[in-house]
Order: structure tokens, then sequence, then C-alpha cells
């Protein structure tokens, strides 16, 4: 087989047979390498296709910028989850993968910390994608000497959950998109407050559930009625804060979900916040 491109020491785009364009890493495997020059096999280490040009001109501006470790690093990854996940991965994982890692250990080396926000529903409903993110971390503790928060390892999940497509994995995180939205918006509002919590306590964990049960009523069109909700109308109301954030969170997924909300859903939620805010308060 004959170089098509080099992209860098490290890099070649090759033709096969069939004239499909295959990308082969190795250490040397491009160095003093030309077009029509022939590939030393001895070298190549990993080897992926890439169909989408738009996807190969990028992979070609990332290796201009992301490191031939994290690059590496990334492809040992990928395969790990193809034996792991036992899916197909969408090409653009050879893309986003190492550009996000590139981009987590340059937020490490400036003291940067990122919070997941939704590392317990990441754990909990996408198992095996999360175990492959602790891998990942095991890869960057061995390979750069760096060790990452398990926030981390949620991250790189969420990369092999969008490569994956099927019906089940869009309709989880569609929901986990939306409670990552509201969660958002109140997390705004309340800020430190917020913060502050106990991410594992049991009032914390009632609060992310009604919001999984709200997206999932949200998404599915359907309604929550709960008429021992109602007397509360006038109490509530003296949580002036809470309930000027619920009605902020309802009125985002009216407009962007085309949801009608309805004043039960309001008030529900601003009796979750009321919890969790008095909570803190108390203690």
């Amino acid at each position: 087989m004959k170089i098509s491109r080099v992209l860098n020491n490290s890099c070649v785009i090759v033709l096969d047979d069939n004239e499909k364009e295959l990308v082969f890493l190795g250490n040397g495997i491009g160095y003093a390498k030309r077009p029509l020059d022939s590939v030393d096999k001895s070298k190549i280490d990993k080897v992926f296709v890439l169909q989408d040009g738009q996807h190969m001109d990028r992979f070609a501006e990332l290796l201009e910028r992301v490191p031939d470790c994290i690059v590496n690093l990334s492809e040992e990854l990928i395969e790990l989850a193809y034996d792991c996940l036992g899916a197909e991965l969408d090409e653009s994982i050879h893309i986003s993968l190492p550009d996000h890692i590139a981009g987590a250990v340059d937020n490490y080396n400036n003291d940067v910390v990122l919070h997941n926000t939704l590392l317990l529903e990441i754990k909990k409903f996408y198992q095996k994608e999360y175990s492959v993110g602790e891998a990942g971390l095991k890869l960057i503790e061995e390979q750069l000497g760096i060790r990452m928060p398990e926030d981390e390892a949620g991250f790189i999940a969420m990369h092999f959950v969008n490569a994956q497509s099927n019906s089940e994995n869009d309709q989880t995180r569609a929901m986990i998109t939306l409670v990552d939205e509201m969660d958002r918006i109140i997390s705004r509002d309340f800020g430190k407050r917020m913060t502050a919590l106990d991410k594992n306590s049991l009032i914390y964990c009632r609060y992310m559930t009604h919001l999984k049960f709200f997206a999932q009523r949200v998404l599915t069109k359907t309604y929550f009625e709960e008429n021992d909700v109602k007397p509360l109308n006038l109490t509530l109301r003296k949580y002036k804060e809470e309930y000027a954030c619920s009605k902020k969170v309802c009125e985002f997924i009216e407009k962007k979900y085309s949801y009608e909300v309805n004043e039960d859903e309001v008030l529900y939620l601003t009796v979750h916040l009321v919890q969790i805010m008095n909570r803190k308060h108390s203690e």
C-alpha cells in the first residue's frame, strides 16, 4: 500500500486496494515519507477508517495541536471500548475524544476544575460507558502521570454514549440533557448555596430524582397532577426565591420543548427547592 498523505511523523493516510483512505498510526511511520512511498508495516500500531472527508480534515487539524501521546492514548481507549461495549462507534470519536482529553489535561495543568453535575446519573444509566471512562483515567495516570478526578470519567463516558446510535441511548441522553439544563438554571440562581451541597446526601438524590422524572414527563408529553400540592399554593408562594426559580425552569421548558407546564409542576419543583435550600441553611 502507498502513502496518500503524511499528516505528521506518527500518522499517514494510505489508500487501500479499493481506494478507501485508512489512517495509520505508529511511531516514526511518517518520518521522511512522501506521497506514493510505501508504508513500513513494522511501524504500524493502529489502523482506523475516516470515511467522511470533513472528519479527515478535522483529524489532520487535530494532529497539529494535540500531542501524539494523547492521540495514541485515545486510540487505545477506543479499542478497549469496542471490546467493552460491543457496539459500533461513530468515526467522529477519533476526533472528539483526543480533543476532549487534550482540553482536560490543559485544564488540569491550569488548575481549572470542572464538576460533572450528572455524574450519579451517568454511573446509573451508562455503567459500561462509565467503566470505559474509568479505564481512561487509568491510562491517563499511567501514560501522562496525571490523576484526574472521577468527574472526568463521566465526561469521557458521555463521549462513548454519544458515539453510539440507538433509540434507547437517544432517549436516555435526551433525559440527561434536560436534567442538566434544569440543574444549571437552578445552580445559577442559587450559586454557592447549590455548589456547597453534599451530592451524596439523601435530600440531593431526591432533588435529582425529581428532575429526572420531570424530564421524562416533558419528553413523553405526559402531565403531572397531584392534588396534595395545590393546598400548598399560598404557603409556597412565601418562598419567593424558590418559586421564582421554579417558574424560570418551567418557562425554559415551555419555550425549548413546547411543553405546557401546569401549576402543579411549578409548585412541586418549588417544594424540592425549598427542602434542599432549607436543609443547607439548617446545617
